[in-house]
């Protein structure tokens, strides 16, 4: 079974977030393939769906934790393809995930199960990325506004050290 996703970037103009943590969309959904294949999580997967049978059936129990990993990683497959060009406009991101297996409803369903672990894991990513770019945000506006005051303040301090000699006194 196969599924095809597009991947947008995010919607934060450069210029206007310059100063912010930006990740590439491609290097996001490296870290989350390579989370999506650890050990543990193919492991947990093989057992929720019991790809190789129950986990206490004769065809698991006959392969070690090491055989279901590597054969999973061998079945599964989450391409990326396209995005940001070199030269010219950058084009639109896939990622082609697919799962063989030789029941077709298994295949369908544990291919599913990774397309929502990635949008479940790009989401919450994105939403953390925009978490840190609004508490920059809120840090300049912060430390912006202090910078004000205190200039603010040395223009009154100027202002009354100097009330004779300034034109508005006239």
């Amino acid at each position: 079974a196969q599924a095809l996703l597009q991947v947008e970037d995010e919607q934060i103009p450069g210029d206007l977030a310059a100063s912010t943590v930006q990740v590439e969309a491609t290097v996001v959904l490296d870290r989350i393939r390579q989370g999506l294949l650890t050990r543990g999580r193919l492991l947990e997967l093989a057992n929720d769906y019991e790809i190789y049978g129950p986990p206490t059936g004769p065809r698991r129990q006959s392969m070690s934790p090491d055989d279901v990993v590597e054969d999973l990683r061998g079945r599964i497959q989450i391409v990326t393809t396209g995005g940001a060009g070199r030269r010219g406009p950058a084009q639109a991101l896939f990622v082609r995930v697919s799962f063989e297996a030789g029941d077709a409803r298994l295949a369908a369903e544990v291919a599913n199960v990774i397309v929502t672990a990635i949008l479940e894991q790009n989401t919450e990513l994105r939403r953390s990325l925009a978490s840190q770019t609004r508490n920059f945000f809120q840090d300049e506006v912060a430390r912006l506004d202090q910078e004000l005051a205190a200039r603010s303040a040395r223009i009154l301090a100027f202002r009354e050290a100097n009330l004779e000699a300034l034109p508005d006194s006239l």
